[in-house]
């Protein structure tokens, strides 16, 4: 499990900064930066001015000693912006909200087996930009959907992914720079 998840950690910097060289050239992304939480830490990325791409190792059972790995979870979420600054502003403050859907590799509430998740997933919260560029977000994200744990051949679980919405109510700090 060790070396999955450096190895896709890896792959992930790797994706990020060749679609950061890109952007130079393309505008492809607009923003890089790493998401902090309670229940998860991560990369993430900002495709145009609409599109959120995060990478996220799932910390919850690692945190409360349930688990000694972190699970690994992909999510993308399409995100509506509202500007609550006035357009002269030296700050720029936006609202964020917007559908999306998650999967990953991760153990649910105090079940120690690691399995497949599948979620559609949301996400909410408030962006300052202090007219560089960098940014910091406070949010939420939360997501309903199925936990797949492998069994033996008669013996696969399928159950309600808990930690996705139990877990909603911690907020998430992200840093970003734009390009």
């Amino acid at each position: 499990m060790k070396k999955i998840g450096r190895i896709t950690f890896a792959a992930t910097v790797a994706l990020l900064l060749s679609l950061t060289q890109a952007s130079a050239q393309q505008k492809f992304v607009s923003s890089v930066g790493a998401v902090f939480s309670p229940k998860a830490c991560g990369l993430t990325c900002n495709l145009g001015d609409g599109n959120l791409l995060r990478v996220v190792g799932d910390l919850e059972d690692v945190l409360t000693g349930n688990s000694k790995y972190p699970g690994i979870a992909g999510q993308y979420f399409m995100v509506f912006y509202k500007q609550l600054s006035k357009d002269d502003a030296i700050r720029r403050v936006r609202f964020y909200g917007g559908p999306g859907l998650c999967a990953g590799w991760v153990a649910d509430n105090n079940i120690t087996d690691f399995g497949a998740m599948f979620a559609l997933g949301a996400v909410a919260g408030i962006s300052i930009d202090g007219g560089g560029r960098y940014s910091v977000d406070v949010g939420l994200s939360a997501n309903v959907g199925i936990h797949v744990v492998p069994g033996n051949e008669y013996d696969t679980k399928i159950r309600l992914y808990r930690n996705g919405y139990r877990k909603a109510w911690m907020p998430e700090i992200t840093i970003k720079r734009a390009f």
